[in-house]
């Protein structure tokens, strides 16, 4: 199982290269021999909590939950979305509206 091998691997590179510069460079390294979808779900959970890491528990994930459909907007308001590789930023701000004002002539 691919879990079992990065976890084996995560752990003897935390140990060979222990230096703090080395973290992040280790879990990229132990990441790799991940196979599946569940293998990578119980590397995040062992990172994020070893001690009370389950490899036989059943982690949810946001793929398993289901997201109830965004409303629509409310008409005075405007969406304006950004993409920049999978990161898409949503910045949601008042429509400009074109008021005839006389302080403006």
């Amino acid at each position: 199982m691919g879990i079992d091998k990065a976890l084996e691997k995560l752990n003897n590179l935390m140990t060979d290269r222990n230096h703090p510069s080395w973290w992040s460079e280790n879990i990229s390294d132990a990441s790799k021999l991940l196979e599946c979808k569940r293998d990578w779900t119980l590397f995040y959970a062992y990172l994020a909590d070893k001690n009370g890491y389950d490899p036989d528990k059943e982690y949810v994930t946001m793929g398993d939950v289901d997201v109830t459909p965004i409303p629509d907007l409310h008409p005075d308001l405007e969406e304006i979305i950004y993409k920049n590789g999978d990161e898409t930023i949503i910045h949601v701000r008042r429509k400009v509206l074109d008021i005839d004002d006389e302080k403006s002539v």
